[in-house]
């Protein structure tokens, strides 16, 4: 039987999810792309709407199919955002956990992500989870390029039902 209740853990893996390496934009990193934008838009944080028709419909599509899976009904959820908070090593206040393999490439800007996903339910309550990572600013001479994208490109984008695409 159904429960509200089984949003708690759908918004921990929609949070989970989201920082995935597997939540390619292009074959890269999608936190990683989405950080190479941020001094373009001004802001360190980035907000979606999942469910709306501008949102990411790779995620919708997974939400949906989590839903109909677990026999929840979809006039339950009424909301489902993700915000992804991207805060700059050097202004980071807890650098001391900040792990210690990541070495700096030079003149990469590298940031810690956290990754907040609100799923909101028909009678008003909110369920929040965080997940957090750490990435570098895209740069595709530094990293190599996933062949999900190509055989995405071959077989196209919804070969795979729920696939993490941005």
């Amino acid at each position: 039987m159904a429960s509200r209740k089984q949003f708690n853990g759908f918004a921990h893996g929609l949070a989970s999810r989201f920082i995935s390496r597997y939540n390619d934009i292009g074959g890269y990193w999608g936190i990683g792309v989405l950080a190479l934008d941020l001094p373009l838009a001004g802001t360190s944080v980035l907000e979606f709407d999942i469910l709306s028709e501008q949102g990411d419909q790779g995620t919708a599509a997974w939400l949906m199919n989590l839903l109909t899976a677990t026999g929840t009904p979809r006039e339950w959820l009424v909301a489902a955002n993700l915000r992804l908070e991207y805060t700059p090593r050097a202004d980071d206040p807890s650098e001391k956990l900040w792990p210690v393999w990541v070495d700096k490439p030079q003149g990469a800007d590298l940031y810690r992500v956290v990754a907040t996903a609100t799923l909101e339910d028909d009678r008003g309550r909110r369920f929040d989870a965080s997940a957090q990572t750490w990435c570098w600013a895209h740069e595709p001479k530094r990293e190599h390029r996933s062949s999900r994208s190509v055989w995405r490109s071959v077989v196209g984008p919804n070969a795979i039902a729920g696939s993490p695409d941005l």
